[in-house]
C-alpha cells in the first residue's frame, strides 16, 4: 500500500516538475496540491460512474471552487516570487507605451478567465458523458420494456451504453490529467511572467 502511495506521488512530483520546469523551489509546494486535486477529480468522476450517484464534478459551483481555490493559490505563489513585478504579466514586454492600457485590459480579462475556463471545461465534459449516458439508459429501458421484438432490438442501445461506459472512464482519467496539467501550466505562467 506504502509503495503505491509512494509511486501515485511521484506521478503528481512528476507532473509539477515537467509542467513547471520546477526553476523555483516554491513551485515545489504545489506537489501536494496537485496530488490531491488530481485524485480528488479523478475518484469524483469515477465515483459519477456507479449508478444512482451524483458526480461532484458535473457541478459547476464544485468545479469553480476548486478553479478558484488554484487560482488564488497560484496568484499567492506568483507574489511571492515576484512581488510587485508579478503585474508584469499583464503587459508583455516590448509592448508599445500606446496601447499598454488596451493590452492591459485584454490580458487581465483573459488572466481571470482562466477560472471560468477550467471549471467549466470541466464541468462541461462530466455532465456531457452522464447526460448521454442517462439517455441511452433511458431509451434502452422503454425498448425492453416493451415487450416482443423490442426486446431483441433493445440490446443493440445496451452493447452502446457498455461502450460509452468504457469511453466515459477513459474521458474521467483524462479530465482529472488535463485540469491537473492546466493548474501546473498556470503555476509555471506565474513563476515565469511570460
Amino acid at each position: 500500500m506504502q509503495v503505491a502511495c509512494e509511486l501515485l506521488l511521484e506521478f503528481a512530483s512528476g507532473l509539477v516538475k515537467e509542467n513547471t520546469a520546477a526553476k523555483h523551489k516554491i513551485l515545489l509546494v504545489f506537489v501536494p496540491y496537485v496530488f490531491v486535486v488530481f485524485f480528488f477529480v479523478l475518484f469524483s468522476n469515477f465515483v459519477g460512474m456507479v449508478p444512482y450517484s451524483f458526480t461532484v464534478t458535473s457541478s459547476l459551483a464544485a468545479t469553480l471552487a476548486v478553479a478558484l481555490a488554484s487560482f488564488i493559490g497560484v496568484n499567492i505563489v506568483g507574489a511571492a516570487i515576484h512581488r510587485l513585478g508579478f503585474l508584469a504579466i499583464f503587459l508583455p514586454p516590448g509592448c508599445p507605451v500606446f496601447i499598454s492600457p488596451f493590452i492591459i485590459m485584454i490580458e487581465t480579462v483573459s488572466y481571470a478567465a482562466r477560472v471560468l475556463s477550467l471549471s467549466i471545461r470541466l464541468f462541461a465534459n462530466m455532465m456531457a458523458g452522464h447526460t448521454l449516458l442517462k439517455i441511452l439508459a433511458g431509451f434502452a429501458w422503454q425498448m425492453l420494456t416493451s415487450g416482443g421484438a423490442w426486446i431483441l432490438i433493445g440490446l443493440g442501445p445496451l452493447a452502446v451504453i457498455s461502450a460509452v461506459c468504457v469511453l466515459e472512464l477513459a474521458v474521467a482519467f483524462l479530465q482529472a490529467y488535463v485540469f491537473t496539467v492546466l493548474i501546473c501550466l498556470y503555476i509555471k505562467d506565474a513563476a515565469e511572467l511570460h
